[in-house]
């Protein structure tokens, strides 16, 4: 169950580092590199309803993709469009929400609108990174790489996965002693070299350093560097 709010940080005495998340929609697999959830395109670009500063919470319509109960948790409401633009509000658990319906969101404890809310502020509803998890793709990646499962949680069970020290991570590739390894990698939840193509890294994400090389489909162990 949820034991602790999807996000926090654990650690063992030796300097490994983990966080409390939950797995998406298929079981995770020991040693994958993870994503977090990739943003919905309709539940982003909200027109706002007009909200006060100082309101704890605040009500409008999203687009054409219903919501699922605590979907958002301890998730973010973005101010992407002015006037309140630049601020980023803290989500408190939630109802179902159907395709293109309103809602009511609170925020956490302590937060409230900064700057009011008129029709042309726009909100975006963003998951916290830990809630829905998944392997990470392939190639294209909807979200940045987080961590690296350590378990097999089923979907939508609660687990930890790693995010800092020394952990077995499945190989795509040759990696080198001390270079980094990046995802993606063209295999899914695997780690890899860095690609030697330009075009190529831009779109490939640090994971941390190589401590131990193993072979293309093994797994090498990686001091991770994912704390953020």
């Amino acid at each position: 169950g949820e034991r602790f709010p999807v996000g926090t940080l654990g650690t063992t005495q030796d300097g490994r580092w983990y966080r409390f998340a939950r797995a998406g929609a298929s079981t995770l697999v020991p040693g994958n590199v993870i994503v977090g959830p990739a943003p919905v395109t309709n539940n982003v670009n909200n027109t706002a309803a007009a909200t006060a500063a100082g309101a704890t919470s605040t009500t409008f319509s999203i687009g054409a993709t219903a919501i699922t109960q605590n979907q958002y948790k301890d998730g973010y409401l973005s101010v992407s469009v002015t006037p309140g633009a630049g601020y980023l509000y803290n989500l408190r658990e939630h109802a179902a929400v159907a395709s293109s319906g309103s809602a009511t969101w609170a925020f956490s404890p302590g937060e409230s609108v900064q700057v009011a809310f008129t029709t042309t502020t726009r909100l975006d509803l963003i998951a916290n990174p830990f809630r829905g998890v998944i392997q990470c793709p392939a190639t294209t990646i909807g979200s940045n790489p987080i961590g690296v499962a350590v378990s097999a949680p089923t979907a939508g069970q609660y687990c930890w996965i790693q995010v800092e020290g020394a952990a077995n991570v499945l190989t795509a590739g040759t990696l080198i002693v001390g270079q980094r390894a990046v995802a993606p990698t063209g295999t899914a939840g695997a780690a890899g070299p860095e690609t030697a193509t330009a075009a190529t890294s831009k779109t490939e994400s640090t994971i941390g350093q190589v401590l131990r090389v193993a072979a293309t489909t093994a797994w090498s162990t990686i001091d991770l560097h994912l704390l953020s």
